[in-house]
């Protein structure tokens, strides 16, 4: 049963509990004890209900008419229809409860407003658990991502691409990590990596495949290892991408 008002805070209508019938709440008689400050019934009703309480009779209420309840799909769209029509400013993550700009939600069409469920920060979050709980598929995935034809071009392509929308960032990047090679100490000459490759076949130490060689830090710079020949191993650009900051040493004993 229905005994709210079904227009907005100023109460101008309201449902009969008897007649179901929207009316006017001038319709209505006063009842402190009811929420909204009306009667259940209208004023008609309430009289034919008094009236027949005085003469006994018993009263039953008409059948109450079928609402028709919206759809899954149409709670969607109208909730859709509402968010464009008053874009948001802020929303509230799900899982740190925090109200942030929505500059800091990544955008996803299947929700209502556009927007992720989790803010930026906890997505990566939930991402990089995900990852390290089973690492399995995702490196399956960068291993069938990296065998397409032409990925290693659209890759050099996308980076000069990058650095040059980004050339602060490039150039701050570039410039820590030359700091930190002349902080580990160490250094090799153009010639001395193409002997190296020379001395393992022109093959990378990976994948063992005939490809374009790069030298790759056994050690990461990052992690203290010298630009030094020592620790220096050919890698084809894609097997160096892969391996990242791990320390791995792929060179023969």
């Amino acid at each position: 049963m229905h005994d709210h008002c079904t227009s907005d805070t100023s109460s101008q209508s309201k449902e009969c509990r008897r007649c179901y019938e929207i009316k006017s709440v001038a319709l209505f008689y006063n009842n402190r004890s009811s929420s909204d400050g009306k009667d259940h019934y209208c004023k008609s009703c309430r009289n034919t209900h008094n009236t027949e309480c005085k003469l006994g009779i018993p009263h039953v209420l008409p059948p109450r008419r079928a609402v028709p309840r919206l759809t899954e799909k149409q709670v969607w769209q109208n909730a859709r229809e509402r968010f464009d029509a008053n874009p948001r400013t802020e929303k509230r993550c799900g899982k740190c409860k925090q109200v942030k700009p929505v500059a800091e939600f990544y955008p996803n069409r299947a929700n209502p407003d556009r927007l992720g469920g989790k803010c930026k920060m906890c997505e990566r979050e939930t991402a990089k658990g995900r990852y390290h709980q089973n690492p399995e598929p995702r490196r399956a995935h960068q291993r069938y991502i990296a065998s397409l034809p032409g990925f290693t071009e659209r890759q050099r392509q996308y980076m000069a691409e990058w650095r040059r929308k980004n050339p602060t960032k490039a150039a701050e990047y570039t410039s820590r990590r030359n700091a930190r090679k002349i902080e580990n100490g160490g250094s090799f000459t153009p010639e001395q990596f193409t002997d190296l490759c020379h001395f393992y076949g022109n093959v990378c130490l990976c994948c063992m495949k005939e490809k374009d060689l790069i030298p790759d830090h056994v050690i990461p710079v990052v992690k203290g290892g010298s630009n030094d020949i020592s620790n220096i191993q050919p890698l084809c650009a894609q097997c160096n991408r892969r391996k990242h900051v791990k320390v791995i040493d792929y060179r023969p004993d």
